[in-house]
């Protein structure tokens, strides 16, 4: 069509005269703008060390099950008090001791905080993968934002273009006496009405530029040149398939049932650190060395050592007494995963109500963009006809300006919408996990 013509070359014209300012700009489609995202976004690399750490403690849970290791050394003296002389007298020399014990106590608790670390870490995992789906849904609707405002521009300078023309020549017809004053004024009016509206556009759009390079992590001072268009895609999107195909990938969905998982978890652990018995082993070992100061710290003689085993075995009577803190604690547990069960829920079935709207937000964007080519293709044959009229003397320049602002309103409203449609297509994409268009 005509007008889709119009507007390609003015996206053309509007990047070849950008791109020749300065040779060192970055050109970014919308690939690369992921790309740029993904690694050097400051939001990403935060939850980068989040995700970090909680692997860290995934991969050292195994420590629940090492034994505890102490060691000891001291200098010690003992002697009684003479109180008529205030001296010490029979005081016994110095002596060294030094000393190692080990502990271990053992009981299923363990393995269910090992359980515990391990869905900390799966909580992790997903709340980075969200963080980035959430950034990419981000930067594709910064990045066709900023297409939408530079077509807005060029709407607005085509605009201008016949305005300024239009203004010319009812200047000249007025200075040759062919046109009143008036119709040259109603020109140049219509003309100068187009400039704050464009400066409007030129802040929207140099606005929309430095929030994307702020997602991409690029410098506020750094030069880019973003190539695309705002192509919107046939899909066909079946709601209930959607739903059963990819309602369970959902983040919020997936974070849920982890949750559940993890309540779980805590309420077996509960039940294991209150109920379960614990067996404990220790083993100690101490020597001593007398009078260390003149002993031959290498003969056996001198030392003296002693070594304990210990084996016990001990549990928890506070079981047994009704309303005991042991048995409060394991039963609030059971009611935290009851809750998180009916959480679930509510979020599955949000879930659903989201993505049947943004289905339907999607069909309906859809069908308007598609009355909106067809009023395009109207307001152009509409336009056509009364610039001919205008020019054989039989429409005045009102009736001519109000023809243009209907092309150009129609031309606008089709660009919000098609963009109104990717918007919704990028947000039903994070919704199902999934790429519908890239």
């Amino acid at each position: 069509m005509k007008w889709i013509g119009c507007i390609a070359a003015l996206l053309l014209a509007f990047s070849f005269a950008a791109g020749s300012l300065d040779a060192d700009e970055l050109k970014l489609d919308l690939h690369t703008a992921l790309l740029q995202a993904r690694t050097y976004n400051l939001g990403i690399q935060a939850e980068q060390i989040d995700l970090e750490t909680v692997s860290r403690a995934s991969r050292n849970s195994w420590n629940e099950f090492l034994p505890s290791l102490n060691v000891s050394t001291g200098l010690s003296r003992s002697g009684s008090k003479d109180a008529s002389t205030d001296s010490t007298a029979d005081a016994q020399p110095w002596q060294f001791s030094a000393g190692v014990s080990a502990g271990l106590s053992l009981s299923t608790a363990p393995r269910y905080r090992i359980q515990e670390t391990r869905l900390a870490y799966r909580a992790g995992e997903i709340t980075y993968e969200d963080a980035v789906k959430q950034l990419e849904r981000d930067v594709k609707k910064a990045f066709y934002q900023v297409i939408l405002k530079r077509e807005t521009i060029g709407l607005i300078e085509q605009n201008m273009g016949t305005a300024e023309k239009r203004y010319l020549q009812e200047k000249e017809g007025y200075e040759k006496g062919l046109v009143s004053e008036l119709t040259m004024l109603n020109a140049q009016v219509a003309y100068e009405n187009l400039k704050p509206e464009l400066e409007e556009a030129q802040v929207a759009y140099r606005t929309a530029e430095s929030e994307l390079k702020q997602m991409i992590g690029l410098e506020r001072t750094s030069d880019i040149s973003v190539h695309g268009t705002l192509e919107t895609p046939e899909l066909s999107l079946n709601l209930e398939n959607l739903i059963s195909e990819h309602l369970q990938e959902r983040f919020d969905v997936r974070a849920q049932v982890n949750t559940v998982q993890a309540l779980e978890n805590q309420k077996k652990l509960a039940a294991a650190e209150e109920f379960s018995p614990t067996l404990s082993l220790s083993y100690g070992y101490s020597t001593a060395l007398n009078d260390p100061f003149h002993a031959e710290w290498a003969g056996r003689d001198e030392w003296s050592g002693r070594s304990t085993v210990g084996l016990s075995l001990s549990l928890s009577l506070d079981g047994l007494v009704p309303g005991s803190s042991s048995k409060t604690r394991v039963r609030e547990a059971e009611d935290s995963v009851r809750k998180a069960d009916l959480e679930l829920r509510q979020t599955v079935q949000d879930a659903e109500l989201e993505i049947e709207t943004l289905v339907l937000q999607i069909q309906k964007s859809k069908r308007t963009i598609q009355v909106l080519e067809r009023n395009i293709e109207l307001a152009e044959k509409t336009y056509d006809l009364t610039e001919q009229e205008y020019r054989a003397g039989i429409t005045g320049l009102l009736e001519l300006e109000e023809v243009n602002d209907n092309l150009r309103e129609a031309m606008l409203n089709w660009i919000q919408e098609s963009y109104a449609y990717l918007d919704a297509v990028f947000d039903l994409e994070y919704a199902l996990n999934t790429e519908l268009y890239l």
